[in-house]
């Protein structure tokens, strides 16, 4: 019995395997699985068709048993795209997508067990849509946020709740059940100044606008009533106890516990938080180009464990964990993406290697076998598929 056929007995809970690492070598993009993102808004006032592609800012895989293979991305345009990764496209093609905001996408989020997802834009607003059928069907409107809206997350095994964090570091929650008699949404708990920063930053005009380091980059639910979050420099990770109501606190919001950047840069921004399955650990990836474990069962302050060997320049570089929570991945400002063992920290153990400019948002495929997609800003996004030993990409 070959690899392939291991993992997928594996999945169905008919076997179990120590590792697949020899699988991951072996993982291919061949040219009919290099895509070229979502069509551009042609009716856009700057479009412009010299001009390539809007990249792709997120991706992530439907979490709805049976739907694991359908894959929702979004772009810098505001446009939203679902493709079906268990059947052959068409290679070298963009997707149709639905203009589904009037400015980037920075984030999507799936609903637990539905074919439903909320997108997080610099609109300043997150949408709620139904893509159960062929059309995108917007089921609501959240919009109390001042700046863009940078990340969006489901509370664990909850249709109803979910978080955004946004560039002026407010965290809101939302019950997509409560709607005002006048029909908007209003968020029901409100973090505001979740990660304070005192410093201002100067424009180019001489004009002074709050400070981006506060900026919410990534949220993540450790379970229904602790929600972790990162931003752009102060330095922190903080745990919120979402049983208080910090709406009602004039005064900055303190988190049940916070986990210090331990490392010596200036670069002390996260970009991307995932916890493992069991909810022990949180993977924390570092603008100083290290990915750190920390204990979130202990809180312990510093991390435990250090993944090196990419890059990480930009707000838009970050990582995912397979679903058995054995192995992480990333992208990174170098042009590649790497895979990590999580049990054995430092450096990584495979390198894709494709993309022609900084590689952005990751994905990795829950069911069937092995793939992994990878966004980036040569416009293109490729799935990696398990391939004969010998054969090398693109052959």
């Amino acid at each position: 019995m070959n690899i392939t056929d291991s993992l997928t007995r594996r999945t169905s809970g008919f076997e179990t395997i120590k590792d697949y690492d020899i699988a991951l070598y072996r993982l291919k993009c061949h040219r009919d699985n290099i895509y070229h993102g979502i069509t551009p808004n042609t009716e856009a006032a700057d479009f412009n068709p010299k001009i390539p592609k809007p990249p792709v800012f997120a991706c992530k895989f439907s979490t709805t048993e049976k739907y694991g293979h359908i894959l929702a991305l979004a772009n810098e345009d505001g446009k939203i795209a679902l493709q079906d990764t268990s059947t052959k496209g068409l290679p070298n093609q963009a997707l149709d997508g639905h203009q589904a905001h009037c400015n980037a996408i920075f984030d999507v989020a799936w609903m637990p067990g539905e074919l439903k997802l909320v997108t997080a834009s610099g609109d300043q607003t997150a949408r709620l849509w139904d893509v159960s059928n062929s059309d995108f069907k917007e089921i609501g409107v959240f919009s109390s946020h001042e700046r863009s809206v940078k990340t969006a997350v489901f509370r664990p095994e909850d249709k109803a709740v979910f978080a955004t964090g946004a560039r002026g570091g407010a965290i809101m929650l939302w019950d997509i059940r409560v709607v005002a008699p006048n029909g908007k949404r209003k968020p029901y708990n409100c973090i505001a100044n979740g990660h304070v920063c005192k410093s201002i930053d100067r424009q180019r005009d001489g004009s002074e606008v709050q400070s981006r380091a506060q900026s919410i980059t990534d949220l993540i639910f450790q379970d229904d009533m602790t929600l972790i979050s990162g931003a752009a420099g102060d330095g922190f990770i903080k745990v919120w106890d979402l049983r208080k109501n910090y709406s009602v606190h004039e005064k900055d919001p303190l988190p049940k516990y916070t986990m210090n950047y331990s490392g010596g840069s200036t670069r002390n921004g996260f970009t991307s938080l995932i916890v493992c399955p069991a909810g022990a650990t949180l993977y924390a990836s570092c603008m100083d180009n290290i990915i750190y474990a920390y204990n979130i069962s202990s809180y312990n302050e510093k991390p435990f464990a250090a993944y090196y060997g990419h890059e990480n320049s930009t707000f838009y570089v970050k990582t995912c964990l397979s679903s058995d929570g054995r192995y992480l991945a990333s992208g990174s400002s170098d042009e590649n993406a790497y895979i990590w063992k999580t049990n054995k920290p430092g450096s990584p153990l495979v390198r894709l290697v494709g993309h022609t400019k900084e590689v952005t948002c990751v994905a990795w495929c829950s069911v069937g076998e092995i793939k992994i997609v990878t966004c980036s800003d040569d416009s293109t996004h490729r799935i990696w598929k398990i391939g004969p030993e010998h054969e090398k990409n693109d052959e």
